[in-house]
């Protein structure tokens, strides 16, 4: 008999298969439908899915890190391991460089365009003074310095330990303390040490590192003090001669500091530098160096840009066994400011981007174990851009309104300070001896040949003043005119400034900081801060032979 339906013998299907070398299914349908062939499916599509996000995220990693970080330099340092006993300071003082003076060299280069300082970007400092609301150089870089409020024009000294008053300066100062700087407890701990600046090494912000002086006026016992100090500093370039070799005392430091082992160059070039040993004094002009303005367009010898000068810096300190402190003063974007000389503010300026671009390639390149800190120590002459009025002859000459006219400012090839010396040397030094047609030809040398008359008039009419900080400073005044930017005064301002942050990033160096707390933080962190007090109980031993208080200069 036939067997019944139900009792039929089936048949077992073989599985759809979808590899190489198997058989394929006939309809992608089967597959789905199979519960086996369905888990496969989704098995070898998660597989896929996971290899393709792996692929993604590897690809893109660099971008993460950059958005976590801030900048590719970070990120490519962001996954060492840091060794703090071992690990390098670079510590960049911007003389001058305010927020408005970034935003004016942006817009030079045209509008939101980077900087390279940009990437860094940490935080706001508040600059202040123990007696003054408006911080100058030896107060700021003070603060910088020692993490203390100092007074205007105290070099690396306080008013007493405390140190508690900001803004209330007593009658009649005649006890000024010294404290150590983060410098110098750096330097007891051997660190190698350099310093290098665009500006008297006499004069500004670094004096406030390893000096201790009641006033700024006293330069040769500033210069002095270089010689004397206890620990070494084993690479120094910048300006500043006259106050070791022309000096009222007829000591020449030059010849005192070759005795004690120091190798000395006048004249900065780097084929002879690649074999002169540590320690290494360059003391390449009588005053602060060149400016870049200067400097680019020909007719300086023997100076380098803060950038070359810092390269050579690095590679000699970095060859050395150890960990280094390098000391930078970007001194000439507050000298530039001082004269109103737009133009060559902004050379400095982009000098200083310059520097920081040599600075984050020795970090990323060459010794990632690097802190850079980036701060401002005291703002210049108030610059803005655009301008509504210069004087009441302006309106005569009927210049714009609230404009501002950067082609200008980029025809000028020389610096306010090389054209007022233009002017001194055509009249034999007779200031008062100032025709327009010596005007004209100063300022025709400098690449400026369409003088107007009010303008001609302004030049003159400065140099008919005894001061010759006034005449220079007229000579700025109508070099910013003409591209219409403007200035508040000659002297300084206090606004917040921007500090920055390369390589190594202390966990509490960020946010809105007094000036005071960011060498505190980089010496807490660091392990350094407790020799700063140990060092500053024993120089405030020193005290008494400090010479007495004078009134700070403008």
């Amino acid at each position: 008999s036939l067997p019944l339906p139900f009792e039929k013998k089936r048949k077992k299907r073989s599985l759809p298969k979808m590899f190489p070398g198997e058989r394929p299914p006939e309809k992608l349908s089967s597959i789905i439908m199979n519960k086996v062939g369905c888990r496969k499916f989704f098995l070898y599509f998660f597989l896929v899915i996971l290899i393709a996000v792996l692929f993604v995220l590897l690809v893109t990693r660099p971008l993460i890190c950059i958005v976590a970080y801030g900048t590719e330099d970070d990120y490519r340092t962001s996954y060492k391991t840091y060794d703090k006993s071992s690990m390098n300071i670079i510590y960049v003082v911007t003389e001058g460089l305010s927020p408005s003076s970034s935003t004016f060299a942006r817009l030079l280069l045209g509008k939101d365009y980077p900087l390279p300082l940009d990437d860094g970007f940490a935080g706001i400092t508040k600059t202040l003074s123990r007696s003054s609301g408006i911080p100058d150089a030896a107060a700021g870089s003070t603060a910088l310095s020692c993490g203390l409020l100092g007074y205007n024009g105290g070099v690396g000294v306080i008013l007493d330990s405390k140190n508690s008053s900001p803004l209330n300066i007593p009658d009649g100062v005649n006890d000024p303390e010294p404290c150590a700087s983060i410098f110098e407890a750096s330097i007891s701990l051997n660190y190698t040490a350099g310093i290098v600046t665009t500006g008297s090494l006499t004069q500004g912000s670094a004096p406030s590192f390893f000096a201790h002086m009641t006033s700024s006026v006293y330069e040769e016992k500033i210069a002095t003090q270089l010689l004397e100090r206890t620990g070494p500093i084993d690479l120094i370039f910048g300006g500043g001669r006259s106050k070791f070799n022309q000096r009222l005392d007829r000591r020449d430091l030059i010849s005192e500091m070759k005795a004690v082992g120091y190798n000395y160059i006048d004249s900065f070039n780097e084929d002879d530098l690649k074999d002169m040993p540590l320690p290494l004094l360059g003391l390449f002009a009588d005053d602060h160096l060149a400016y870049a303005i200067d400097r680019r367009n020909g007719g300086v010898e023997g100076q380098a840009s803060l950038s070359e000068m810092v390269q050579v810096a690095l590679d000699k300190l970095h060859d050395v066994d150890g960990r280094f402190f390098l000391l930078v003063d970007a001194r000439n974007i507050a000298a530039a400011a001082h004269n109103h000389d737009a133009t060559a503010h902004y050379y400095e300026i982009m000098e200083l981007q310059d520097t920081v671009e040599t600075i984050r390639n020795f970090v990323t390149k060459k010794d990632f174990n690097t802190v850079v800190v980036v701060a401002t120590d005291h703002n210049v002459g108030g610059l803005s851009v655009g301008s509504d009025d210069h004087s009441q002859d302006a309106e005569e000459a009927d210049i714009p309104r609230s404009m501002w006219s950067p082609k200008e400012l980029f025809k000028q090839t020389r610096s306010a300070e090389f054209i007022f010396n233009s002017i001194i040397s055509s009249v034999n030094g007779v200031k008062f001896n100032i025709t327009e047609d010596v005007v004209r030809e100063a300022f025709a040398l400098a690449g400026v040949e369409d003088l107007r008359a009010f303008e001609i008039d302004h030049v003159r009419n400065g140099f008919s003043n005894a001061d010759e900080a006034v005449a220079l400073l007229y000579v700025g005044d109508v070099l910013s005119w003409r591209g219409q930017v403007s200035w508040s005064t000659l002297g300084n301002v206090n606004s917040d400034s921007f500090f920055y942050n390369f390589g190594y990033r202390p966990a509490d160096l960020s946010g809105v900081l007094s000036a005071v707390d960011v060498p505190r933080i980089l010496a807490h962190d660091l392990g350094i801060w407790s020799r700063m007090n140990s060092l500053t109980s024993s120089l405030t031993k020193q005290s008494a032979d400090l010479p007495p208080y004078l009134p700070p200069k403008i």
